[in-house]
């Protein structure tokens, strides 16, 4: 009974995974596509949309953002193109408004020897959910949605 139960667990774990990490690779494409299709106004419009329902998390955010940031950085490394920070974080929003989860989207600039650089994070809650890595050498220009 024991090995049974474990199985049980281990099989809930990855396919509750997989299914994280599905949503995460529709959103990513979802993103690219609007990103290189439609007009930024469009795009901004598309941040600013929340789901119809408040989904009641059972997670913390902190482990809401965790489980995102784990679904979107596996999917973005599997895909057969380059993710970058844009769609990253276009995906990390739509799928944490999913859940009823209150973030936000950042737009950072930064002026270097190389020229004018762009990146854009999410968050929640104050936190870094994806695009952490270069987010502090940016300065924010714009949140989306705007209050």
């Amino acid at each position: 009974m024991i090995g049974n139960s474990f199985l049980r667990r281990l099989y809930r774990a990855i396919g509750r995974e997989f299914v994280h990490f599905t949503e995460a690779a529709v959103m990513l494409a979802a993103a690219s596509v609007a990103i290189k299709v439609l007009p930024f106004k469009t795009v901004v419009r598309m941040m600013s949309l929340t789901t119809a329902r408040q989904a009641r998390r059972r997670a913390s955010d902190g482990e809401l953002a965790i489980e995102v940031r784990r679904a979107v950085k596996r999917a973005s490394r599997r895909l057969p193109w380059t993710v970058v920070c844009f769609p990253e974080g276009l995906a990390a929003h739509w799928m944490l408004r999913r859940r009823g989860a209150p973030s936000l989207v950042h737009y950072g600039l930064r002026q270097s020897e190389a020229g004018l650089s762009a990146h854009v994070w999410t968050s929640l809650a104050g936190e870094v959910v994806v695009g952490e890595e270069t987010t502090e050498r940016h300065t924010c220009v714009a949140v989306f949605p705007s209050s």
